[in-house]
């Protein structure tokens, strides 16, 4: 099991903010990841460990939200590493790989 420390060093979580029009990066305070979600809004999960990155969009998340992470995701991406997979994920489809990141299976 991975220290709080250790494990918060594996994943950086981001809000999409429409008056900045981009990500803010944000804190997880309990690292319980997926109780962040909010259905009206669009995260950006970077999962140092696998190289990959989750954008989960809220169901009930607008328009302009969607087009304003669409076309900052790759910024965000590459400023860690341009080899990062980037994957989308649409809330209430979640797979399976999706889950275990965020703590739920």
């Amino acid at each position: 099991m991975l220290a709080i420390n250790e494990l918060e060093s594996h994943y950086d979580v981001f809000e999409i903010d429409e008056e900045i029009e981009d990500f803010k990066k944000i804190d997880v305070v309990d690292n319980i990841l997926y109780r962040i979600l909010n259905p009206t809004s669009i995260f950006l999960f970077i999962d140092h460990g696998n190289k990959k990155v989750w954008i989960w969009n809220g169901r009930h998340a607008g328009i302009r939200k969607k087009f304003i992470a669409t076309q900052a995701v790759s910024n965000v991406r590459d400023n860690y590493a341009v080899d990062y997979q980037i994957t989308a994920i649409d809330d209430g489809s979640e797979d399976l790989e999706f889950k275990v990141f965020l703590g739920l299976d």
